[in-house]
């Protein structure tokens, strides 16, 4: 009497609860194609479907939810985990991000179906970094180490699977300019010896791009100049082609004196027409042209500013300061 009580008190209600569940469950996964329930959801009946989605995962958490309930649940899609929720949407958009721009190295304000992907992958790929570096800890003998927050393999995986590249070895814009100028050249383009501004391609300017990696290729680390050599066509600038190294503040201004002086000796005095440009042969031979009749009216009308040596030196060449 007491085990038909059990039965039909406490086993056969809950045994129907559950089916009613896994009823709503499913209409849940044929309106919104998951099983992802939010915990607030309710179902169109009534029924607090998020509610007993949760305890699911508590009794399932508690090993009191039997196999065959886990296999139906298993059988619908069932996210046993809060986290894991949170971790699909998220790679989700993340997918969406890297279908429309080929890559998943977003810029780190980037959002895409309302989900801010480039804030989201930065920390994956901080989590993914701290944990290669306790694996290799770890590899060399080290015990002891803290692993909280480290990242899951298999989340990896699903990352590696969207695109290999989302947490490279060197700078995020690298890779970024790197495989949409490999899409680019895959399609037919061109990029070497481009004009910056000629190739732009979700914003990034990848002429301009693909001529820095040439003038900085000693820069570059083993891999990427591979890369950028035999994927992309790109190859490191002939000396003669380099950009004149950048001149130094104090060597400019000595510069500008220099040829101030020279004017001033072979023409008599400061007058120097606002356009002129003065020829300074330099000690090592090469010849420059410098903005002299710029640099003596900025002088000129920023006299309370300049520093006061150019003020003195320009002084002593007669300069007319009204």
């Amino acid at each position: 009497m007491i085990a038909a009580f059990v039965r039909t008190r406490v086993l056969e209600p809950e045994k129907e609860e559950f089916r009613r569940g896994l009823e709503e469950l499913t209409a849940y996964r044929k309106a919104f194609g998951d099983a992802k329930v939010p915990c607030a959801y309710r179902a169109p009946s009534g029924h607090r479907l998020g509610v007993w989605v949760a305890d699911q995962r508590r009794y399932k958490a508690a090993a009191i939810l039997d196999d065959k309930r886990i296999a139906e649940l298993d059988a619908l899609g069932m996210v046993w985990s809060a986290f894991d929720t949170a971790f699909t949407d998220n790679l989700t958009a993340v997918a969406g991000y890297a279908a429309e721009h080929g890559h998943a190295c977003p810029p780190n304000d980037a959002v895409w179906d309302g989900r801010p992907v480039g804030t989201i992958l930065k920390n994956w790929r901080t989590a993914q970094r701290r944990t290669e570096t306790l694996q290799r800890r770890a590899e060399a003998g080290e015990s002891g180490l803290d692993w909280t927050g480290a990242f899951p393999a298999d989340r990896k995986a699903a990352l590696d699977e969207i695109d290999p590249a989302w947490c490279p070895a060197w700078p995020v814009e690298w890779q970024r300019c790197f495989t949409l100028a490999w899409r680019h050249v895959t399609d037919g383009g061109q990029l070497a010896g481009t004009a910056p501004g000629t190739v732009v391609v979700h914003g990034e300017d990848l002429s301009a791009w693909a001529r820095a990696q040439q003038t900085a290729w000693d820069k570059l680390g083993p891999a990427q100049q591979w890369m950028c050599e035999h994927v992309l066509g790109l190859t490191p600038l002939e000396p003669e082609e380099l950009p004149a190294p950048k001149v130094p503040r104090a060597a400019k201004e000595e510069r500008n004196l220099t040829a101030a002086t020279q004017y001033r000796e072979r023409e008599g005095h400061l007058n120097v027409p606002r356009k002129h440009k003065e020829a300074l042969q330099l000690a090592d031979g090469t010849t420059v042209e410098i903005s002299l009749g710029l640099f003596i009216a900025n002088s000129r009308s920023r006299r309370t500013s300049i520093p006061h040596t150019r003020a003195e030196r320009l002084t002593e060449l007669g300069m007319r300061w009204k």
